[in-house]
């Protein structure tokens, strides 16, 4: 708790705002993190779907085939970080 406040001072002193800390109630975190895990779902759909259409034949079609993979990842490490700070309110 003392690290956070150390933080949350250090960036009043860098951008002059204070900060806050908001308390999201746990039924909007669970919704979260299941709305997280469909756009993961999704994005993953994409990337396997995807090559089948166009093809990964260039340069640019494998950086979207890369990017649909990444944001899957992203998205699915955001609803672990969600599910995490579920358990631990519980």
């Amino acid at each position: 708790m003392e690290a956070k406040n150390e933080i949350f001072a250090a960036l009043k002193e860098v951008t002059g705002f204070e900060t806050v800390e908001l308390e999201i109630p746990v039924h909007w975190l669970g919704a979260l993190s299941n709305l997280s895990v469909n756009i993961s779902a999704a994005w993953f759909g994409v990337a396997f779907v995807t090559p089948n259409f166009i093809g990964i034949s260039t340069v640019d079609s494998t950086l979207v085939l890369l990017t649909d993979i990444i944001l899957g990842i992203l998205f699915l490490s955001f609803s672990a970080v969600i599910e995490r700070k579920l358990h631990e309110r519980k």
